[in-house]
């Protein structure tokens, strides 16, 4: 049985609102939530505390603390980013005790996290890939088309000189990988420059990085083409490929957030566990409100179940 680990995120926000959909969409998997116990004394259906591998389906494992007045508040601020952090830590903490585990994030803010005391914090990909000291892959899925990141939060300014060909073939063999274990993909990749260079009018990043990239993996193997034009291959060929890789964050996810943005999920590929997140934030503007739109949270669970549980 895959035993999903779930780290409550940012108490103040969304994802209390989340939590009772996800029980709601379970089927064969062990949920095992991670949070604060005013969180779990805050649902309307109270969970079990979590007493090891023998635990109920829904479990609730005690990390950090917050005010329950502050729970789905909106009110996002350096006390619920704490408890954000310390959902994360004991998830982590989890992962290591058991067995046949993934990892879902519900939403928190990076800011809030900050302001907490954890300055350094940029995101639950970096944390996680420090935290096992793996690299990996920012990844988005949804139903029209699935985009992968070379370079992820980052100055635009800086993403050229954070291209190379060794960084690239690194990030698309661990998306190979993922595949592989269940067919052998179809990759594409964009470029970098308008009209993806202009044969060297626009740049030349094309020619003197991105090309050879795909040049060496065609030479493994590897089913991808590119270097591609983004604004025409996405809109006509997006979803003829398995993944589609971007140069850089909004070059992905602007097109991608537009058809997916309640729908899509995000997956660190290249972890030792599998790891999910919905590809929204936080959503304090309508935090308690029943506004909350929950598919994507529902649409984490499903892609593991896919990827990763009964179904494989």
């Amino acid at each position: 049985m895959n035993n999903v680990i779930i780290s409550t995120g940012d108490p103040a926000g969304c994802s209390p609102e989340l939590i009772l959909p996800l029980i709601e969409e379970r089927k064969n998997e062990r949920l095992i939530f991670v949070g604060p116990p005013a969180l779990r004394e805050y649902l309307p259906e109270r969970l079990p505390d979590f007493e090891g591998p023998g635990a109920s389906f829904n479990c609730w494992y005690e990390a950090g603390n917050i005010d329950p007045d502050q729970i789905s508040s909106g009110d996002i601020n350096s006390s619920s980013g704490a408890a954000a952090l310390d959902s994360l830590k004991g998830a982590l903490e989890l992962s290591e005790k058991l067995d046949n585990c993934s990892l879902l994030t519900l939403p928190l803010s990076k800011s809030a996290v900050q302001a907490s005391g954890e300055a350094n914090f940029l995101g639950h990909t970096e944390f996680l890939e420090n935290f096992w000291s793996a690299p990996g892959v920012m990844s988005f899925f949804g139903e029209k088309f699935n985009v992968a990141l070379l370079t992820r939060h980052c100055p635009i300014d800086s993403v050229s000189s954070l291209l190379r060909p060794a960084k690239i073939i690194q990030t698309i063999n661990t998306c190979r990988r993922f595949f592989e274990r269940r067919f052998s993909p179809k990759f594409a990749l964009l470029g970098l420059n308008p009209h993806s260079g202009e044969k060297g009018l626009l740049g030349g990043e094309e020619t003197e990085i991105l090309r050879p990239a795909v040049e060496q993996l065609r030479s493994e193997g590897l089913d991808i083409t590119g270097p591609f034009p983004a604004d025409s291959f996405l809109p006509i060929s997006g979803g003829d490929v398995d993944m589609i890789f971007a140069c850089y964050h909004d070059q992905g996810l602007v097109p991608f957030k537009q058809l997916h943005f309640f729908t899509g999920i995000q997956a660190t590929l290249g972890l030792p566990i599998p790891r999910v997140s919905p590809d929204h934030g936080t959503a304090a503007k309508i935090a308690g409100t029943g506004q909350v739109d929950t598919r994507s949270a529902i649409n984490c669970l499903k892609w593991l179940r896919r990827w990763w549980g009964a179904e494989e």
